[in-house]
C-alpha cells in the first residue's frame, strides 16, 4: 500500500508535467482562427461533427443570451497552432453560423449556411442566418467570448492523450489509435497511414467497412514496429506501451528501414496465402491477435534468410488459438504466439484438436 507521503509525491509530480492557460476568445476571432489554420482540428475528429440544426441553433441563442457555455478544450503544437481537443460542435457551428464559404461548407458537410430553427426562448429568430440579423446583434454576436483552455507545449504527450481520451465520449468515441493519430501528430503518423492504405497490406486483411475506417489498419502497423523494435520495453498494459511508441518515433524514426521491413514481411505473408486474407475455416474476419503474430514471425522469417513453407491447415493449430484469446494479450503469450507462428510458417506440423 502505498504511504500518505509517498502518493503525495506522485500527485505533485504528475500535476507539474501539466501546464494550461486559460484565455477568452471572440467568436469572430475564433471563426478567423479556423479559417487561418490556427485553430486545428485533426482529421480524426472531422468525422464526429454530428450537430443537427436544433443543436446548433440553440447553441447561438444561448450565446446571444449570454448564458453559459462550456469551455473549449486545445493543445497547442509544436509550430504554436492549437490543435482542438474537445469542442468540435461548437467551433463547428460558429463557422457554420457566422462565415459558410463553400470551402467550410464543404469541410463540414453542409449545403448552405446555417439557418436557425426549432428555437423556443427567441423564436423570432427561426428562419434567420447569420446574414438576415440586424448588424447591431451581428456585431453584438462577432464579440460575444468563449473560453479556451489550452495545454501548452511545455505539457507532455502523455497529458495530451490523457486530455483527448478523457473529453473524448459520447456514441462517436474515437479508438485508442484515432486519439494517437490526433496526438501525436507528425512524420510517424502519416507514415502509419500510408503503410495502411498499402493494397498490399489490406488484401490481408478481412474485416467490416468500420473497422477498416476507425485506426485498426493504423494499430496493427504501429503494433508491428513497437513489437519489434521496443520489445523489451512492452510489461503490460499496451494502451501506454504503444502510447510511448508514438511519442519516441513521432518526428524521429528509420523511414527506409521501417518500410522496408513492412513491406517485407507484407509480400512474404501475401505469397504465403496466395494473395488471400488472412481467415480461418468457417470464419469471414481476419483474426487480429494470431495475423499480427504472423506479420512479425514473417518478418523473422525475412531476417533469417529462410524458407516459408507452411503447411495446410496452420492457421488452425490449437496451440497458436489457445494463446490467441481474451486476456491472452500480454508479453508472455505474445513471445509464444509470434514463436509458434514462426515454426508453423518453417513448415512444423500444425497441431489439431483432437
Amino acid at each position: 500500500m502505498t504511504d500518505p507521503e509517498s502518493l503525495t509525491s506522485i500527485v505533485n509530480e504528475r500535476r507539474r508535467n501539466v501546464d494550461v492557460q486559460t484565455t477568452n476568445f471572440s467568436v469572430r476571432e475564433l471563426v478567423r482562427m479556423v479559417a487561418e489554420g490556427e485553430l486545428n482540428v485533426s482529421p480524426e475528429y472531422q468525422r464526429l461533427f454530428r450537430w443537427d440544426v436544433q443543436s446548433e441553433s440553440r447553441l447561438i441563442e444561448s450565446l446571444m443570451l449570454g448564458l453559459p457555455v462550456p469551455s473549449i478544450f486545445v493543445a497547442t503544437n509544436d509550430d504554436f497552432t492549437l490543435e482542438v481537443v474537445d469542442g468540435l460542435q461548437r467551433l463547428s457551428t460558429l463557422v457554420h453560423f457566422v462565415s459558410p464559404s463553400p470551402e467550410r461548407l464543404t469541410a463540414l458537410s453542409k449545403d448552405g449556411p446555417l439557418v436557425l430553427d426549432e428555437l423556443e426562448t427567441i423564436p423570432q429568430l427561426n428562419g434567420k442566418s447569420f446574414r438576415d440579423l440586424p448588424k447591431e446583434l451581428q456585431l453584438h454576436f462577432s464579440r460575444t467570448t468563449l473560453q479556451v483552455t489550452a495545454l501548452t507545449d511545455k505539457s507532455d504527450y502523455d497529458v495530451r492523450f490523457e486530455l483527448f481520451d478523457r473529453l473524448n465520449a459520447g456514441s462517436l468515441r474515437l479508438t485508442n489509435q484515432e486519439v494517437r493519430n490526433a496526438v501525436y501528430r507528425g512524420p510517424f503518423v502519416a507514415f502509419l497511414h500510408d503503410m495502411a492504405k498499402l493494397p498490399e497490406f489490406k488484401s490481408l486483411i478481412q474485416i467490416d467497412e468500420a473497422r477498416l475506417r476507425d485506426g485498426t489498419l493504423e494499430e496493427t502497423v504501429l503494433k508491428f514496429f513497437a513489437y519489434r523494435h521496443a520489445r523489451s520495453d512492452y510489461r503490460g498494459p499496451i494502451k501506454p506501451f504503444l502510447n510511448a511508441c508514438m511519442s519516441r518515433w513521432r518526428t524521429d524514426f528509420p523511414e527506409q528501414k521501417f518500410r522496408e521491413e513492412f513491406e517485407s514481411a507484407v509480400r512474404l505473408l501475401q505469397n504465403v496465402l496466395s494473395g488471400s486474407a488472412y481467415l480461418r475455416v468457417g470464419y469471414h474476419a481476419t483474426p487480429m491477435v494470431p495475423f499480427e503474430a504472423a506479420l512479425l514471425a514473417s518478418a523473422r522469417v525475412n531476417d533469417d534468410g529462410v524458407e516459408a513453407a507452411p503447411k495446410d491447415g496452420w492457421k488452425e493449430d490449437s496451440r497458436l488459438r489457445a494463446v490467441s484469446g481474451g486476456g491472452h494479450n500480454t508479453p508472455g503469450k505474445l513471445d509464444e504466439r509470434v514463436e509458434l507462428s514462426y515454426g508453423l510458417l518453417r513448415g512444423d506440423d500444425p497441431v489439431r484438436d483432437q
